[in-house]
């Protein structure tokens, strides 16, 4: 038998007794009884934040207390999440480096790079 059959069986006896106690039983009587009687209401203090592997609580119970949903219902991968912070890091090198140049009086940051592969190629010749 399997936990399907057992569900059922289980049911079919919770209402045996049901009808046994009540005079008069009908289903919605019944829905109400066996529900109060199965389900248990969660405390405030049964679920405790839970440090995650990378060291950020469990923001699920802050937002149960707060009402405000921050987090996106689908998970991030940590690759995901590595490749996010690489972007980032390189759009901060992108700004920091257009920043720098600023006195140079290039008019992008492509401009250095071929000056400097200008100077690598030495005298150019009428083929280049």
């Amino acid at each position: 038998m399997d936990r399907g059959e057992q569900n059922v069986i289980d049911l079919v006896n919770a209402w045996a007794v049901y009808s046994e106690a009540t005079s008069n039983p009908d289903l919605a009587g019944f829905c109400l009884h066996y529900l109060t009687e199965h389900t248990h209401p969660p405390t405030v203090n049964q679920h405790r934040p839970v440090a995650a592997v990378d060291g950020l609580y469990d923001e699920k119970w802050v937002e149960s207390l707060t009402g405000n949903a921050n987090r996106s219902l689908t998970e991030i991968r940590p690759v995901a999440r590595l490749a996010a912070l690489v972007g980032r890091l390189s759009k901060y090198g992108y700004f920091y480096s257009k920043k720098a140049m600023q006195p140079l009086n290039f008019k992008g940051i492509d401009d250095p790079v071929y000056l400097i592969v200008l100077v690598q190629m030495g005298t150019p010749r009428r083929a280049n």
